[in-house]
């Protein structure tokens, strides 16, 4: 397996996936846009990708 599928194996607790399988992850960490995420302090890591630097700054 990749990297990527043993990441994901790990996660779902099968001792193996392949590409095109379906499966249920048990998640250590999420990445969320903005305001769009639940609340959840232990789980959610937001991203702020709209800010843009003010004109005026030097």
């Amino acid at each position: 397996m990749t990297i990527t599928e043993k990441i994901l194996a790990r996660a779902a607790g099968c001792d193996q996936v392949r590409p095109g399988e379906f499966i249920t992850c048990r998640l250590d960490l999420v990445m969320a846009n903005d305001i769009t995420a639940p609340i959840d302090a232990e789980k959610v890591v937001l991203v702020a990708d709209h800010i843009t630097t003010n004109k005026d700054i030097k």
